[in-house]
């Protein structure tokens, strides 16, 4: 009876344990296809304990730690071993780097950070590789999961591109040298030669009016057009400069008053018979932090422009105005004006409005002015715009913001 009653309390016994154990097995295996799921990743992972101690890590994690640390060191990159600790141990990482990894990781686990990422490349025997490292904290504060991503790929086309833009960078630099300096060799003589011919008339040399003119003009438009091609490659390297991010700024405190009263005074010089009319606010200084010279190259083509689209005996307005905080420049003409869908357009690189007459040369034209100023000024924390009907003329406008009051 005794060892009858003690087999039933057995069978009894097993019968209350079975629950468990097909428990127990199912989440044994449930643990099987999270591992052969973690282990199908290429990504290095690897689960933490809330004290930064290794539970878990795949297939690539080990892989990767073949490849990055030393064979006395090898078997103490598994579980229980602390992350931290295999983040200094690795070859091929810099100590800093390793400090950067660790303080990031103690700041997921300890919840005073939702998150860590840190690239780093890894010198292996074999290779130069670089990893993305992603720290995410697992839910109710129960440790954290590490993952490397490999972004050795992306990294060389970055590095190729930086290499292409460096060399590019450097042709542009040679191709602007051998452009401008035949032009400077006809500019400077051209300059030369109206000098002394200007001497010679002011000497009362026995040279008529007419004679006078006759040598004077040819050599006026000479050098115009010397300057109107220094624009053009200026503006075309320029624009070249911008699509690799190069286009070099000098910021510093200067007057946009000043600014704006040289661009009009330089375009007069090359087109004297033009009117251009200046209202000025009455202010010592507008005050801006700027590149001076981009500033005096956008309105230089903003009026430019207005003298290209406008007759010849119309004049062309240039506004400056401030409040508190901004200061404005408008550039108005009495052209053929632009329909919406143009106003819109205008502002992109070599684009040209199509059967519009230029009724004064300026030298021709890349479609790049106002592309150039729009860059220009967006860099400057400033806006540009036009105000324009068709028929009935247009306003280029840019503002730009003061200087901060000290």
């Amino acid at each position: 009876m005794i060892l009858e009653g003690g087999y039933r309390l057995c069978e009894q016994h097993e019968k209350d344990q079975q629950p468990y154990k097909q428990a127990e097995e199912e989440n044994l295996a449930s643990n099987d296809v999270v591992l052969d799921i973690l282990d199908s990743l290429n990504d290095t992972v690897a689960v933490l304990d809330p004290d930064g101690n290794i539970l878990v890590v795949n297939e690539a994690w080990r892989r990767m730690a073949c490849e990055s640390c030393p064979p006395d060191r090898l078997e103490r990159t598994g579980i229980g071993m602390n992350y931290l600790q295999v983040c200094r141990d690795s070859q091929g990482i810099s100590a800093e780097l390793a400090a950067e990894a660790a303080i990031g990781i103690e700041a997921v686990l300890q919840g005073t950070q939702s998150s860590f990422t840190l690239e780093y490349p890894c010198f292996s025997s074999t290779r130069q590789s670089w990893y993305l490292m992603q720290v995410t904290p697992l839910t109710r504060n129960r440790g954290a999961v590490v993952m490397h991503i490999d972004i050795t790929e992306r990294k060389h086309h970055e590095l190729a591109l930086q290499e292409a833009n460096r060399r590019f960078e450097v042709f542009l630099s040679m191709t602007s040298h051998e452009l401008k300096t035949p032009l400077a060799g006809i500019r400077g003589n051209i300059e030369l030669v109206l000098r002394r011919l200007k001497k010679m008339i002011h000497q009362r040399v026995e040279l008529s009016d007419a004679e006078g003119k006759v040598i004077q003009r040819p050599l006026e438009q000479a050098l115009q057009r010397t300057i109107a091609q220094n624009r053009l490659i200026t503006d075309l390297l320029d624009a070249s400069r911008i699509g690799t991010n190069w286009l070099e700024m000098v910021m510093g405190p200067c007057d946009l008053f000043e600014i704006v009263r040289r661009a009009v005074d330089d375009v007069q010089y090359l087109a004297p018979d033009r009117t251009i009319h200046t209202h000025f606010p009455e202010v010592e200084m507008v005050p801006i932090i700027a590149d001076a010279g981009r500033i005096g190259q956008a309105v230089s083509n903003y009026l430019r422009n207005a003298l290209k689209y406008s007759e010849v005996n119309r004049p062309v307005e240039v506004f400056l105005t401030r409040d508190n905080s901004t200061a404005q420049v408008s550039v108005q003409d009495e052209g053929p004006g632009l329909t919406p869908e143009e106003q819109q357009l205008v502002w992109e690189r070599f684009h040209r409005i199509k059967g519009v007459k230029a009724h004064y040369d300026t030298g021709g034209g890349l479609g790049l002015g106002l592309y150039l100023c729009r860059t220009i000024i967006e860099y400057h924390g400033g806006h540009v715009g036009v105000n324009s009907v068709k028929g009935e003329g247009s306003t280029f406008w840019c503002t730009l913001p003061l200087a901060p009051e000290h």
